[in-house]
Formats: structure tokens, sequence, C-alpha cells
């Protein structure tokens, strides 16, 4: 891990900072020479956790739906294979395990049982369960456990969905991720419970996230005054074992005096995104031309290639703290930033006539509600809710939430410039649902040609001709 640089204390004007880092290069201690407090970590081993081949335990859980008690051993299982599903209402992946985990179930009916395990309260899962009944028609009939926290200690995880596969003699035998609950799979497992399946290893987190403060803070020394001080930082490393991905922005506020962006193990290209829209704005996939040699570099592998062993060598951890005397400059720094990081590569925005989704308006007339209290949000899947937004608002949530799987970016040409509020039930990743909600409004989302400003990232040539020699 290197730190570029870190100087504390209030700063000389801009033009001064190269000096002012020669002269604070005698005091700089790297990141990399502190320890984590063991405080922070969460041990990769729980006290009381369950090894594969070691047997469960004679425990009733409470929290079971749908079963003939209010609690539930996993040896009422006994003589079948049993699997269990951690999951969350809000994982998309888990959500879209339903359907397939039902019909294997029905497949290896009396030798398979899938046990949906949830940290949730019964009210949140069950009130899920009936949306997604009405939205696709699956109803499941079998027992789950909700408002869990005992089988996650047995079988602890941080990472969701997680499947544990239990052999009828109540022994733990594996511990896999979604791509190996398949047909085939389970055949084989049903015929030899030693059968190989690729472990789901999850990391050992160390407590922290991008939205709790300053990154070098918390590698840092707990007596470090850095988090009263307006100061000046720049850090950057490669991938930090323990770290979600994920990424933060704060400006100065009650309680913050510093304007920091922080990323935490991830792809370059999403930290270009958020130089070269500022902060503001979104640039969605269909917003960005990646002419370069090698895309996946930037952005990562295609489905052929593992995620979970590229990512070791292609993601990265970058940290811009600047006092507020220096707000207005810090996006310019941190593009300056990108292209001493990442000199193969050369980036800038330009307009393009390019095809989008507009947001459009098919009658003159507003039937919005006019936005009422302060700026709120929600999805469940099914309701969304939106209040006091502005319509460049609502068409950012578009694009880098709830459509980000549309090769097209989506553009605000209403023309409404008043807050409003929202309510529908709507699949967004239907655009004729998505069109259907949007009707009672007078609204709609049409293809069209736009000229647009779009984020362009290049080889650098230079670079490629140096490399090539």
């Amino acid at each position: 891990m290197n730190s570029r640089f870190c100087s504390l204390g209030r700063l000389m004007p801009y033009f001064f900072y190269f000096t002012l880092f020669l002269i604070l290069l005698w005091c700089w201690k790297p990141a990399s020479a502190q320890t984590v407090s063991s405080a922070t970590q969460i041990p990769a081993v729980s006290p009381g956790a369950l090894r594969i081949g070691e047997k469960v335990p004679q425990m009733a859980f409470p929290g079971a739906l749908r079963y003939s008690s209010s609690s539930i051993k996993l040896s009422d299982f006994k003589g079948k294979v049993l699997i269990l599903d951690f999951w969350a209402t809000w994982c998309g992946p888990c959500v879209g395990m339903v359907g397939r985990m039902d019909s294997l179930e029905k497949r290896f009916s009396g030798r398979v049982q899938f046990l949906p395990v949830s940290s949730q309260t019964a009210q949140e899962v069950m009130l899920f369960r009936q949306k997604l009944t009405r939205r696709t028609g699956l109803r499941i009939e079998s027992p789950e456990v909700v408002g869990d926290s005992q089988l996650k200690n047995l079988f602890p995880y941080s990472e969701v969905p997680h499947y544990i596969w239990i052999d009828p003699d109540g022994i733990f035998r594996a511990q896999t991720g979604l791509g190996q609950i398949t047909e085939g799979h389970l055949e084989a497992f049903l015929k030899n419970h030693s059968a190989p399946l690729a472990e789901k290893k999850d990391e050992n987190l160390l407590g922290y996230h991008t939205s709790n403060g300053s990154l070098l803070d918390f590698f840092g020394s707990q007596n470090s005054p850095l988090g009263a001080l307006e100061y000046f930082h720049s850090f950057f490393s490669g991938r930090i074992a323990g770290l979600q991905s994920a990424m933060s922005f704060r400006t100065p506020g009650p309680g913050r005096k510093n304007w920091r962006i922080t990323f935490t193990n991830s792809v370059p290209l999403g930290m270009f995104k958020y130089a070269y829209g500022k902060g503001q704005q979104f640039l969605s996939a269909g917003e960005i031309i990646l002419d370069v040699s090698d895309p996946s570099l930037l952005q990562g592998p295609g489905k052929e290639i593992s995620y979970q062993d590229w990512q070791q060598q292609h993601t990265y951890c970058y940290e811009l703290v600047v006092p507020p005397m220096l707000v207005d400059s810090a996006f310019s720094v941190f593009k300056k930033d990108l292209s001493s990081l990442f000199p193969q590569y050369q980036a800038s925005v330009e307009k393009r006539n390019l095809p989008v989704l507009a947001l459009i308006r098919t009658s003159s007339e507003n039937k919005l509600p006019a936005g009422s209290g302060t700026f709120q949000e929600s999805y469940d899947g099914f309701n969304y809710q939106l209040r006091h937004s502005t319509m460049e608002g609502f068409t950012t949530s578009l694009n880098g939430i709830y459509m980000t799987s549309s090769k097209l970016p989506i553009v605000n040409l209403t023309g409404i410039t008043s807050a409003f509020d929202m309510d529908m039930e709507v699949k967004f990743s239907d655009l004729a649902d998505l069109n259907q909600a949007l009707s009672k409004f007078d609204l709609k989302i049409v293809q069209k040609l736009e000229v647009i400003e779009v984020l362009v990232i290049k080889d650098r040539p230079k670079f490629s001709a140096r490399l090539s020699k």
C-alpha cells in the first residue's frame, strides 16, 4: 500500500502544493506502517461457527414461518439434503433465485429441501413475499426463518446469497455461491455427499465503510489529529483485502470540515465517471465511450472470467481530501490524480449525437403533485416513492440505480423545473411497464437521437508507443 502524500495544517494556495509536499515529505508516515485495531476487525471465523465436516447441533432456531411451530430444528429435515439459503429482500441475485429454487425443490421432491434464512423482520419478509407473488405469481409455501442471528453465527458470511449444504445425516458439507445451485450439482451431491463444489469464501472484513470517515484515518493512529483539522491528502493503493467495494462523497457541512471522496476496491471506470461527472451528473453506460485496446481493465471482466480472481490485480483504493478553501478545485485535482495514476489513458468530455431514452411530456399539463417536505426516495422492488425531487434527480436515479442495464442513457427533456412528488407501482426493468406507470403523469420514455455530453476514454498514444518499444 502506498500513500502518495499526506500534509497537515492549513495549506498555502494551490500553486505552492509541490513545495509544501517536499517540505512535509520529511515527516511523512505511510499508511501501510499502521495496523488496524482488532476492535475494528470482523473475525473470519466467528466463535462457535461450524466447520465443514461437523454435525449440525440439536438447536431450535426461532423465527419460523409456514411451519408447525414458531421455531425450527435443522435436524427436522434429517433424511433430506438441506440447503440453507441466506438471503435479503434487497439482494437482486437472491430474489432472482426464488423461481429456480422452487423448481429444483419440486424436481427433487422429498430429497432436497431449501430453507430460506433472513436477518430481516417477519413483517419485511412477508410484505416482500406478498408483492413478489402479486408481481410474478411465485408463491413460497415451504418454511423459512426470519429475524435470524443464530444461524448466521453457526454459518458466518459477509455477502449474500450464501448457501449451506447439509447432507441427510446432518453433516455440514459445503458453503457455496449461487453458481453451484444447479440441477447437475444437486444430482451429483445426492449420489455422493463429498462431490466437489466450488467453495464460497467471504473475506475477513475490516469493519470499514466509505461512509464512516476517511480511509487514511481508519488505517492511521487512533490518536491522529487529522479528523479535527482542515487538511489535504491524496491516497492510492491496490486492492486491500477485507474492504468492501464502495464509494462515498462528502462535502463540508455540520461536523465535516473537509471535502472528501473515497473509493475502496473499485474499478478505474467508476473513478473516471465520478471525476468527470463532478459528483452531480451520473454517467450511464450509454454516456461512456471506451476507445481502448482492453476495456476490461477499466470496467471489469466478461462473464467468462471470474471477477473474484480478476479483482485481485485490477481494483484499487483511492481517497482525496481537501480543505474548504480548495473545494472549487477539488474535481480538477481528482482528474489530475487519475491522469497520473492511470497514465495509459486520456479522458475528456465530448458532445456526440447519440441514441437516448428521452423522458418527455405527452401533454402541456403538469400532473405531478407539488414537492412536499424534504427529499426522500424509496423502492422495494414493487412500489416507488419519491418526495421533493427534481426531474434531473429522477433521471439520475433511473440511470444510476433502477435502469443500469439500459444500454442507452436516460435524459430529461420534459422542461419541468419545479420540485415534485411521485408514487407509482412499477417494474423499472420493463420499459413498457414503466411507461404505463408514468402515463398517469402524462410522461413517457421514448428512444430518439440527441446531442449529449459523453465521457470518452482513449489509450494515450505516447504511453502505448513507449510500451511497444
